[in-house]
């Protein structure tokens, strides 16, 4: 999420690049915890971007993030749909996933 988010526009502030760590951190925690996101979201206190892109995939970081899920979930025509919607190449896609797992 964090090298993905400088592709968006606006995204190469640190503020954004710490929000997208924190919204692909936080993804899983509905599953971790086996409860609603929206459940673990009323206690916790976020910035409102953080909010809205993993209650409803809202706002760019949220598009980024169903962008992701597609992915893992081997939806590839949602993931190309939304890397389309988000400009972002399938090469800056790819890189981005192998420094995440180099790292």
């Amino acid at each position: 999420m964090e090298l993905l988010a400088q592709e968006i526009e606006g995204g190469q502030t640190p503020e954004w690049q710490d929000a997208a760590f924190m919204i692909g951190t936080f993804s899983l925690l509905d599953v971790l915890l086996n409860m609603s996101i929206k459940e673990i979201l009323q206690h916790m206190t976020l910035a409102s971007i953080v909010q809205e892109a993993l209650a409803d995939h809202s706002g760019p970081l949220g598009q980024l993030l169903k962008m992701i899920t597609a992915t893992e979930s081997r939806d590839l025509a949602a993931a190309r749909n939304q890397l389309l919607k988000l400009s972002i190449t399938p090469k800056t896609h790819l890189n981005a996933q192998l420094t995440a797992l180099n790292w």
